[in-house]
């Protein structure tokens, strides 16, 4: 009987501490965080409700590499495949096969002014997207090269554009290793032996008419 009265108090303690309120919240215990698993398949609704849940878009266009278009410019600062880096020491075949068929051809014989050596001679001219070029060839190869360009440029001060719109590699400011009236001489300009930027004379002669390119010192 009194085990009994022992055990019916127990249980009436224990059931008094079981009823009482904490004295401070527990804080409730959250999982941590997963990443979905590879395994785990999102329906297009899921997807659309998490793009809307954190202002995901889809780009207009696919993400990669970016590709960009650079055409080719006739301009002073943009030399083209015709110009004279492309055509020196070419064959008249490759020229021609480059610049088209030349509108007007001549021959003879050029003097090598050191030796005074004779050799014959082919000159052709071309109608490209620079101007006009007449090319001399000599012992087989494109040697002595003129462009008269299609733009207009001021001599002197557009000495350095027009060179660069013939396809040579030269910045502005460039001074001339010799002057003379009516052409400047740059020696050693992009692997050329010399170039003269010549004056108009016969037109006006506040700009420039051609630009006269020598590949070797043979050929000056």
């Amino acid at each position: 009987m009194k085990r009994t009265l022992y055990i019916l108090a127990a249980i009436t303690i224990l059931a008094g501490c079981s009823a009482k309120e904490p004295d401070a919240p527990t804080a409730p215990v959250t999982a941590p965080a997963t990443e979905p698993s590879a395994a785990t398949t999102l329906t297009e609704e899921d997807k659309a409700e998490i793009a809307a849940k954190y202002g995901l878009e889809k780009p207009d266009q696919p993400a990669g590499n970016v590709s960009v278009q650079v055409g080719i410019s006739t301009s002073a600062d943009q030399p083209t495949k015709s110009g004279v880096k492309a055509i020196a020491g070419k064959t008249e075949s490759d020229v021609s096969t480059l610049l088209g068929k030349p509108t007007a051809t001549e021959d003879g014989e050029w003097t090598v002014v050191s030796t005074d050596e004779k050799m014959p001679y082919l000159r052709h001219t071309y109608k490209t997207d620079i101007g006009e070029i007449s090319v001399m060839f000599l012992e087989g190869v494109a040697a002595r090269i003129e462009v008269t360009p299609a733009e207009t440029f001021k001599y002197p001060e557009d000495a350095a554009k027009a060179m660069r719109v013939v396809g040579l590699a030269v910045e502005d400011g460039l001074t001339p290793d010799n002057e003379a009236p009516h052409y400047m001489q740059y020696n050693n300009v992009d692997g050329f032996y010399y170039v003269n930027v010549v004056k108009d004379l016969e037109g006006n002669p506040e700009n420039i008419s051609y630009v006269r390119v020598i590949t070797d010192r043979l050929f000056k």
